[in-house]
């Protein structure tokens, strides 16, 4: 059994923290008149500054667990692999690589931006949204009364993006730091396995990927591209990156992507490739 797999508490305290956080600086009141909207607009776009430490605070908190269930799972590949003593090894030295400091250092500064600017993003599109109503032809007193569940649902939106996302992405950040410094280059794509995947993701699934040549999902079964990623690492996404320790425990032959395609390859032809 794989030990490595979603970490959904983590995503779903990230997200009830988020949410406690935003609850005290975005409240929506009911809107009376159009004075009312925009002081609350400027109030939203001014908070950026104001969010920042607390911000970056839940960010260190959700990637340090990230982290640490993350090395949870690299421990209990390690009873479970003949690499076991390099990857406790490598748990014991990785805070002394400077690779690991400045990923785990940019997770955090990123997650604080993307929480400090959703009241901004809010009153951007709220912005758009009034627009496009006006043009439309609709009352101000009928959009007015529209406005406090359109932003809540703006808000709500925001709030599950980043947290499912970003969770996902620490996640794989963290796993192919540790991958790659005992020289695990390749993984296993899965996904979630229930109705909401994708079918770019679903045609990923149980394939084998090399941390060097990230596939293009959505190219591959003739769907707009939207860039070459690894698992979790796209708006979303709840696949995981599971991390191959040893290639005996891969059944053969087996799906390999390489080069745009996906093959299925033989262990003797896959050892040429991943030389």
């Amino acid at each position: 059994m794989n030990p490595f797999h979603r970490p959904l508490r983590i995503e779903i305290a990230y997200e009830n923290a988020i949410n406690k956080l935003l609850s005290v600086w975005m409240h929506l009141p009911t809107f009376e008149v159009w004075n009312d909207v925009i002081t609350l607009l400027q109030a939203y776009s001014q908070s950026i500054q104001f969010l920042q430490k607390y911000a970056s605070e839940l960010a260190t908190k959700m990637v340090t667990s990230v982290s640490i269930q993350n090395a949870n799972s690299w421990r209990e590949a390690a009873r479970q692999s003949t690499k076991g003593r390099l990857i406790y090894q490598m748990l014991r030295q990785e805070l002394m690589q400077p690779k690991m400091r400045d990923r785990l250092h940019f997770l955090i500064q990123s997650n604080a931006q993307y929480i400090s600017t959703i009241p901004q993003e809010v009153a951007t599109r709220t912005v758009h949204y009034v627009q496009q109503e006006q043009m439309a032809g609709r009352r101000s007193e009928d959009i007015l009364k529209d406005l406090r569940p359109h932003m809540q649902n703006l808000k709500k939106w925001q709030v599950e993006r980043i947290a499912r996302t970003e969770v996902a992405k620490a996640d794989t950040a963290v796993t192919r730091t540790r991958a790659e410094y005992i020289g695990l280059n390749w993984y296993v794509w899965e996904t979630s396995h229930d109705a909401r995947v994708r079918r770019s993701h679903e045609h990923m699934n149980g394939v084998l990927v090399s941390w060097n040549d990230p596939p293009s999902p959505e190219s591959m079964v003739h769907e707009k591209p939207v860039g070459h990623y690894h698992a979790g690492n796209i708006y979303n996404c709840r696949c995981i990156a599971l991390p191959v320790v040893d290639t005996s425990e891969v059944k053969w032959p087996h799906k390999v992507y390489a080069n745009g395609r996906i093959a299925t390859l033989s262990l003797t032809h896959f050892k040429r490739i991943a030389a």
